[in-house]
Formats: structure tokens, C-alpha cells, sequence
């Protein structure tokens, strides 16, 4: 398997997969690890109360999906890209009343997996709930493997609407 050709194939269904609000861009710096493609939705709406009530004020949530090739998957890498999609999600935040939610995705294309590491993806969990004074929302990380080997997808528990998404790749 030519792993360079098929990481270029998959990354191109994913992106044609996105919805059309998502801006994308390529190799886009993130502690420097450039992405092959990140994509982010940024959504502002007029909260209500009960859910018709104008308030005049304007919030907000986020989505930002990540795509990286790591072309062998063993224990040690795994728990470095959760670490790496985990301080994303801390960093990134923007802590304020008006944050609704926001949501931190990695795609991982793998060529091999071992199934020890497919295990312990499904125990990893992110959730962040922003109540201190002047913050507001919640935030989740959310982790989807790509293994060409065994020619699936897994995710932890948070990323399986993100696999629900990526379903045509295969």
C-alpha cells in the first residue's frame, strides 16, 4: 500500500465530506504539527429566553476538525495526539459568557494500528464545562483513528457522530 497516496485520497473524501459553512485551510500550524486540513464553523446566534424571548445578546459556539497521518499507531503515539487534541481544546477556548459550545475533532489516518491502542482510544474523555464568573458552555474533544490496515474507523466515545460523518470513506 502506498500509505502518501492513499492519506491524500481519504483527506480528500473527508474534506468533500464537510458541510459548506466549515472554512478550510492546509497545513495550518497547530504547536507545530501543520495539518494537512483543518476545518472550522464558527456560529452566532441571538440567545432567547425560552427559546423565543429576544435578549439582544449574541452567542456563540465553534467546531474545529482536524486531519494529521501518523503512519504506524502504537500506545505512545496515541496518547501523544490525545494529549496534542486535548490542550487544543484548552487553548483555544474562548472563555466568555456568550460561549455556548465548542467542539475539537482529530482525524488520524493510520497505514497500521495495533489493537491494544484501538482499546484504549474508546476510554479517552474530554468534557470541559466553562461555570466560572464571566465563562459560560461546555467543550469536548473528540479523537477519530483511520486504520487503512484493518480498513475501519474508530473513535472514542465523543467522536462517534464525527465517524458517523466520515461512514462513505470506506
Amino acid at each position: 500500500m502506498d500509505f502518501s497516496k492513499s492519506f491524500t485520497q481519504i483527506t480528500k473524501k473527508i474534506e468533500n465530506s464537510l458541510p459548506p459553512v466549515f472554512k478550510k485551510e492546509y497545513n495550518k500550524n497547530y504547536y507545530s504539527r501543520p495539518a494537512t486540513l483543518s476545518a472550522t464553523y464558527c456560529l452566532e446566534n441571538e440567545r432567547k429566553l425560552f427559546g423565543i424571548m429576544e435578549t439582544g445578546q449574541i452567542t456563540h459556539c465553534h467546531e474545529l476538525r482536524v486531519v494529521y497521518s501518523q503512519e504506524k499507531l502504537d500506545e505512545n503515539s496515541l496518547k501523544d495526539w490525545w494529549n496534542f487534541i486535548c490542550k487544543i481544546q484548552k487553548d483555544f477556548i474562548p472563555k466568555d459568557e456568550m460561549h455556548e459550545f465548542s467542539l475539537f475533532s482529530l482525524i488520524l489516518v493510520c497505514a497500521e494500528t495495533d489493537e491494544e491502542s484501538l482499546k484504549i482510544l474508546k476510554k479517552f474523555k474530554s468534557e470541559i464545562k466553562y461555570n466560572q464568573k464571566g465563562q459560560n458552555g461546555w467543550s469536548v474533544s473528540r479523537m477519530a483513528i483511520i486504520a487503512l490496515d484493518k480498513q475501519n474507523i474508530y473513535t472514542n466515545k465523543s467522536g462517534n457522530s464525527i465517524k458517523n460523518t466520515m461512514k462513505s470513506i470506506f
